[in-house]
């Protein structure tokens, strides 16, 4: 299924098969800022959900696959990545079980830089991580969409 958003002056169609609000929202506030960095947000999320996809299909029934993610800031709009990655692979056929959220240990850069470049313009840099259990439980799921895909190669 074909997902059409309007970033800043163009259509731009994707292939997210369930585009979620929550990346719609955060999509269409960064084209509004920049309209090439709105095409890279959004191209990371259709390669993550491949991966989704890719790690659903080896994954046995009811066995865990976990990511640690942190939400990034970009043109100083906060994208909850957690919460995307969580609806993405419940789309896909996976329960998220958990989310836990925290302070990531023995962080190794600044907590705040600038990524204006403007002096004084800090920005806070991430200082929590999230860790998703996900887990694999709709076999039926990934059945009827390998049909569907098998059908639609027959026409």
């Amino acid at each position: 299924m074909k997902v059409v958003i309007k970033v800043g002056g163009a259509l731009f169609a994707q292939g997210i098969g369930k585009l979620i609000e929550d990346l719609k929202e955060v999509v269409k506030k960064i084209s509004e800022i920049d309209e090439k960095r709105a095409k890279d947000v959004l191209s990371f999320y259709l390669g993550l959900e491949e991966c989704l996809k890719r790690a659903y299909k080896i994954l046995k029934l009811n066995k865990h696959f976990c990511i640690v993610i942190g939400n990034r800031l970009v043109k100083q709009v906060r994208i909850p990545t957690d919460f995307i990655i969580a609806e993405l692979s419940e789309n896909i056929g996976f329960t998220c079980e958990d989310i836990i959220i925290r302070n990531i240990p023995s962080k190794r850069m600044p907590s705040k830089n600038s990524p204006t470049n403007i002096v004084g313009a800090l920005e806070e840099t991430m200082i929590k991580e999230s860790i998703l259990i996900l887990r694999k439980t709709k076999w039926v799921v990934y059945i009827y969409q390998r049909v569907i895909e098998n059908l639609s190669y027959l026409s």
